[in-house]
């Protein structure tokens, strides 16, 4: 039965995520806006532009740095991340569609992760399955397996779920350094390692001991016996902290986007934010990238009835939360077991780990729905416990609260699966992920300079020049589209144009090394690689970090290697031949070493051959 329980739940997430792939690469034609497996939003610069994955020895200096090693101003630090990723290219190179499944196959296992909890939470194991599918399906979800960059959701969650299903199993054995105890520490570290919100499982921890097993010797009883055996933890937390101070310099980004904000309007958006979490988590129609967060919600300036919703909802909760937990602490024989569970450790896990997103504490964006990834397993679990609990109370008969759950269940499940199935495509394919931010938020530039990024990574340069055009007309003069039309003029062959946009980039800011990369392109579709490679080393002097810039300098490098053994080879028959295909090719090896001087002497005697 367990095994059958196990397979519809994974069945239901392969077909709510698996990345099918069902669209080629065959640039400008119909088929062109089939589904594709992209590098998306973050992973271009979590993956596909970070060079410190491209091997185990940089991945393994990397998790020394910043995540990535060059955007420190971020504050995040995901040495376990960074290793999985470097596993990933060793295996998949640039094909997103390896990324893709691994994070797939993660998802899988943390649900398996979640289905051995909830068998473990809840006394029905109907109930338990109900759980794990509907956390497996919950559309919300999408962001954090369905793009690369959720990867450190995944693994944080994942690793952290292991930590507590084994402290579930050591406390229950009584003895708190078992070698259970220490694996259970040891799997925390490796979440902490992950992702910055798994330092928060020990909270996590004594609100489950509470749940569990209440507090019969009383407070002071439970708070000692709760530090003894949370201890292992407790010291994990401390050191972690202190290497990842020791690594960033601080313990929060740069710039949170809370930063200057006065605390009055600081409550305000906590209220407004806290709804939207609401309503993701239970009626999750529009789910979007977090940039649109920020402008269809915003920082509000003045009280309005949302940010008032917003407030009585969490009031409400956190109320229901503390009167269970100091019911539970006081060992109140009014609160059962199973309400004591999902209101204690169920609500009081979805608290703890909406802590660091709640903006309390200053973070990098205003709202995502990855954020909601780990605070989504408590929700899930406290409402499907009140809702089991509110069925018996409806009815005495189990033929009708099996009746009305299934339902129920059905209906979610088919929903979620639809849902997710949607959002997941979106997520994969680039174009299809700012297409749909452009409809939510029309007059957004950033949406279209985006989806040009798209197109052109496929060839279709027609596509994106109709996209640049359009976010043109919104901001003139903004740098990144500037820089993706100078790249749509290159690849159309007008490379004066080209190069002009970056030598007036490189005016305005020398140290634009997209701009000296670029710039690198037009000389070698100039076919003048020598004058490339100063621009590539330009470019990886000011980003080190930036992989496309070292992949395109060994290019160029091998390209002058042959260009001189060709002229080594040909030199001879050059001398006297009158053919206009070689002498051009001969002019253009010149060309490409550096030797302008015989390049311009084998262009005039190819074009007078050719006359």
């Amino acid at each position: 039965m367990h095994k059958l329980v196990a397979i519809a739940v994974l069945t239901l997430c392969v077909l709510a995520h698996f990345p099918f792939r069902t669209g080629g690469e065959e640039g400008p034609s119909d088929s062109a806006r089939a589904a594709h497996v992209d590098f998306t939003y973050d992973d271009r610069d979590f993956v596909e532009n970070n060079a410190s994955i491209r091997s185990f020895d940089t991945a393994w200096a990397a998790a020394f740095s910043a995540f990535p090693p060059e955007q420190p101003e971020r504050g995040l630090y995901r040495p376990l991340t960074t290793l999985s990723y470097a596993m990933d290219y060793a295996l998949f190179a640039d094909d997103a569609l390896g990324y893709h499944g691994v994070n797939v196959g993660l998802y899988l296992v943390l649900v398996l992760l979640v289905l051995a909890l909830a068998n473990r939470w809840f006394d029905n194991a109907r109930v338990a399955f109900a759980a794990a599918l509907i956390f497996a399906v919950h559309p919300v979800h999408c962001e954090a397996v369905d793009s690369i960059s959720g990867r450190s959701e995944l693994l944080s969650l994942g690793f952290g779920l292991a930590s507590w299903l084994l402290f579930d199993l050591a406390t229950q054995c009584g003895n708190r350094r078992s070698s259970l105890a220490i694996a259970s520490a040891f799997l925390y570290a490796c979440a902490s390692l992950s992702k910055e919100t798994g330092v928060l499982l020990p909270a996590v921890l004594v609100l489950h001991l509470l749940a569990r097993d209440g507090a019969p010797e009383g407070f002071g009883a439970f708070v000692r016996k709760a530090l003894d055996q949370t201890s292992l933890h407790i010291g994990i937390a401390f050191f972690y902290l202190a290497l990842r101070h020791t690594v960033l310099g601080s313990f929060g980004p740069a710039a949170p986007v809370l930063a200057d904000i006065d605390f009055p309007t600081r409550l305000l958006t906590m209220g407004t934010v806290f709804i939207e979490y609401l309503r993701l988590l239970t009626f999750p129609t529009t789910l979007q990238l977090d940039f649109y967060y920020q402008q269809v919600i915003g920082i509000p300036e003045h009280l309005s009835l949302r940010i008032l919703a917003g407030w009585s909802a969490m009031l409400g909760l956190v109320g229901a939360f503390a009167a269970a937990t100091t019911a539970a602490l006081r060992s109140d024989s009014r609160l059962s077991p199973p309400v004591r569970r999902a209101l204690v450790a169920g609500l009081g896990s979805f608290f703890v780990f909406l802590l660091p997103v709640s903006h309390v504490l200053g973070i990098g964006a205003l709202m995502a729905e990855r954020f909601l990834f780990a605070p989504s397993l408590g929700f899930v679990f406290a409402v499907v416990g009140l809702t089991s609990l509110g069925l018996a109370r409806l009815s005495s008969q189990e033929n009708v609260q099996r009746l009305i759950g299934a339902t129920l269940l059905v209906v979610i499940g088919v929903a979620g699966v639809l849902r997710s199935n949607d959002s997941a495509t979106e997520w994969r394919d680039g174009v299809k992920l700012w297409e749909s931010a452009a409809v939510s938020a029309p007059h957004d530039y950033r949406s279209y300079s985006n989806i040009a990024t798209h197109w052109i990574n496929r060839g279709n340069y027609d596509e994106a020049e109709q996209a640049l055009r359009r976010a043109l007309v919104l901001v003139p003069t903004d740098r990144t589209i500037n820089v993706n039309l100078s790249v749509v003029l290159l690849e159309q062959g007008e490379l004066d144009a080209a190069a002009a946009i970056h030598e007036q980039l490189l005016r305005e800011n020398p140290s634009d090394f997209m701009a000296w990369y670029n710039l690198g392109n037009v000389e070698l579709r100039r076919f003048q690689q020598s004058k490339a490679i100063t621009h590539f080393k330009k470019t990886l002097s000011v980003n080190p970090n930036f992989a496309p810039a070292s992949d395109a300098l060994d290019a160029a490098s091998r390209q002058i290697d042959s260009a001189r053994k060709f002229l080594l080879l040909a030199k001879e028959r050059a001398r006297t031949s009158e053919d206009g295909e070689l002498l051009s090719s001969y002019a253009r090896a010149c060309r490409m070493t550096g030797d302008y001087a015989c390049a311009a002497k084998y262009d005039a005697r190819a074009a007078k051959a050719r006359n």
